[in-house]
């Protein structure tokens, strides 16, 4: 996405902003509303930002390797963002608020919980953040296998298995699926190994398109799963 940034067609660069947008908006909607935001002001601020990095798009193009996780520059700079008042105030102003993603606050709530008592300290802070980057990246990575099932004409048994993925492999659930699919209890078990496999090459790829270099993958990995 960020090297289609760089692209000189602006419809191409445009198109590469508003999918990094959608992809990551839901970390700063909950790093915002552990500020303490209303669901309100966390959306405008979101928006705000989302707006600030399409009009300043050689901000997201310069990025590189170099410059190490994409998860802690998005944090920094949405921080920023957010100290810095009258820029974001400013972005909401301008013409109304306008929508760079559609956020479904009933969906986005679900994702972070109750909001806290108080304001969280900043580390606390940093780690809602990066609890629903871990969400985000294990969501993408589902999102990845369900496109690939479906283009294999694969998609009921994916919508069958899917749930394997987090849950336990108990004989009443293999069975049930295994009737759903019209398979045996023990193809359904060898199917849901390779799904769990495919699921960790996929959340791999997708942490690999967000560190700077190939060694920190594993690390990452642990990482986040360690925030969930």
């Amino acid at each position: 996405m960020i090297r289609r940034t760089r692209e000189t067609d602006p419809s191409t660069r445009r198109a590469a902003l508003e999918e990094f947008c959608r992809a990551y908006w839901q970390p700063l909607y909950s790093y915002s509303r552990a500020r303490g935001n209303s669901q309100h002001d966390a959306e405008d601020a979101v928006q705000g930002f989302l707006s600030h990095l399409l009009q300043r798009g050689e901000k997201l193009a310069d990025l590189d390797a170099s410059r190490g996780k994409l998860r802690s520059w998005l944090l920094t700079s949405f921080r920023n963002f957010l100290i810095n008042e009258q820029d974001r105030e400013n972005a909401v102003k301008r013409g109304g608020r306008t929508d760079i993603v559609s956020i479904d606050i009933d969906e986005a709530e679900s994702r972070i919980g109750d909001s806290p008592a108080e304001p969280a300290s900043e580390s606390d802070l940093a780690q809602q953040f990066d609890r629903t980057w871990a969400e985000t990246v294990l969501t993408r990575a589902q999102e990845f296998l369900k496109k690939t099932h479906t283009e294999a004409g694969k998609a009921e048994r994916f919508s069958a298995l899917v749930p394997f993925l987090t849950e336990g492999t108990e004989e009443n659930a293999i069975t049930s699926a295994a009737k759903q699919l019209d398979m045996k209890p023990g193809t359904v078990r060898m199917a849901v190994s390779r799904l769990r496999d495919d699921y960790r090459v996929a959340v791999l790829r997708e942490i690999q398109e967000t560190v700077g270099d190939e060694v920190d993958v594993e690390e990452e990995f642990d990482y986040l799963i360690s925030c969930l």
